[in-house]
């Protein structure tokens, strides 16, 4: 981890609409709230642009959150659906939770200037101990295998998600040029997942989806895209979910007056 101590909330917190909404729960407001709290902290513990995880392979289970949030693991997983369906976290086919909007929320220029002071310190002392002696070198390279095989492992990952699987021997080697590190590897699997909910490739059954290739060569996880925000609004505003939390608040006010 790298080093973070503090998390930034907005004053106008209580004023958000989900969090008003999520407040409104009957009997269960205040869990949820704390909660989310509870995740925001460990996303910024964890310093990865919102994505929380024990490690980048392994993610927490709603047990283990249950254990750290001392709560039940019933609310947690009920809070957990809660945030999905109020589009305030994303949880990917690994388990992996992520913040959604971190960017907005956090001081995202001092988490990075944590990660940059960390990776000097790193650089650093690796170069003091490849002028070292033998030994150090010998380990210098069983660390350099590793990140061979953990780029390889955040290839598979990719190649898995990706639509369009087709020429793999040159997206393989266009994947290990572009993505060099952690941070580049979760923004291109986030850029990746937004654009397979895109108009761009969900429309003419996904004839304009590019080669991987294409897509790594280009950077065009970096891409601004024209998502279909209004729909995803409307449809989670008539869910079941939705009418089920509205029905419950309301009976819940209805039985105060």
């Amino acid at each position: 981890m790298s080093e973070i101590h503090w998390i930034k909330l907005n004053v106008g917190m209580p004023d958000d609409e989900k969090i008003q909404i999520i407040e409104a729960t009957p009997e269960l407001g205040d869990a949820f709230l704390v909660t989310w709290i509870r995740l925001l902290i460990l996303a910024g513990r964890g310093n990865a642009n919102g994505f929380i995880f024990i490690t980048e392979n392994i993610p927490y289970t709603p047990k283990q959150l249950s254990i750290i949030f001392h709560k039940p693991v019933e609310i947690v997983n009920a809070a957990l659906t809660m945030f999905t369906n109020l589009q305030m976290i994303e949880i990917d086919q690994h388990n992996i939770i992520k913040i959604k909007n971190w960017e907005k929320h956090q001081s995202v220029e001092g988490m990075e200037r944590v990660r940059s002071l960390t990776k000097a310190r790193v650089e650093k002392f690796r170069l003091n101990q490849k002028n070292s002696n033998v030994t150090v070198t010998q380990c210098n390279a069983i660390d350099l295998d590793s990140d061979i095989r953990l780029i390889d492992q955040w290839f598979e990952k990719f190649w898995k998600e990706y639509p369009k699987k087709v020429a793999k021997e040159p997206a393989t080697k266009s994947f290990k040029k572009v993505c060099k590190n952690k941070k580049i590897f979760f923004e291109l699997m986030d850029g990746l997942k937004k654009y397979k909910q895109s108009e761009q490739w969900v429309k003419d059954s996904g004839q304009f989806i590019p080669n991987p290739t294409t897509f790594l060569n280009q950077e065009r996880w970096k891409d601004e895209l024209t998502m279909t925000n209004e729909m995803k609004k409307t449809e989670f505003q008539h869910s079941p979910f939705m009418q089920q939390m509205m029905t419950k608040t309301l009976e819940a006010a209805n039985g105060q007056t």
